[in-house]
């Protein structure tokens, strides 16, 4: 067990959420870094590279940083955060032949996602926000059957973060109920 502040959303069953072992281990180690080092191994978008840090820590960074109250630490994690959703958001680009496109639905999507992060981030820096604790959790996509019934015209992703589980639930809310 880690000095790590638990988080404190319940599950369906009542229990905490709680931080993969795996996430709780890159925290800790990133704590022993200054916050440059930090943001540049932020930066690293490819998951296998060694150094790349999940999003789940730089969550829990971003969180922190309401504490010591320094709003530059805060605007440069949440920007390398916010490329992230991005990147994981579908494309809503296209070119056909010589001509740029966009799917003003997919941009639509993506700026749903990126506002209902947004407000969940800056409710958590007023105060604690329990729907932010989702993104610092990876939960199996197992346990997640409602998924099924999602037609988004994507698949669900293919690796079992929360960070992508949420956005992609949000997506499939905004397509099903709008």
């Amino acid at each position: 067990m880690s000095n790590l502040p638990p988080l404190r959303k319940n599950t369906f069953e009542g229990k905490l959420y709680e931080r993969r072992a795996a996430t709780e281990v890159v925290i800790l180690e990133c704590l022993e870094l200054t916050f440059d080092e930090l943001c540049d191994r932020a930066e690293i978008s490819a998951r296998k590279n060694p150094d790349y840090i999940p999003s789940e820590a730089l969550v829990y960074f971003l969180r922190q940083t309401k504490t010591h109250n320094h709003d530059a630490q805060f605007g440069r994690l949440y920007n390398i955060l916010q490329k992230r959703i991005k990147r994981v958001c579908p494309r809503s680009e296209f070119r056909i032949g010589d001509k740029d496109g966009a799917n003003a639905h997919l941009l639509d999507l993506q700026e749903f996602v990126l506002d209902d992060f947004a407000e969940r981030v800056m409710c958590d820096r007023l105060t604690y926000e329990e729907k932010l604790d989702g993104f610092e959790v990876a939960l199996p996509v197992e346990k997640t059957p409602h998924l099924e019934k999602c037609t988004v015209g994507t698949s669900p992703p293919s690796r079992s973060n929360m960070m992508q589980m949420e956005i992609f639930l949000l997506m499939s809310r905004r397509v099903l109920w709008s």
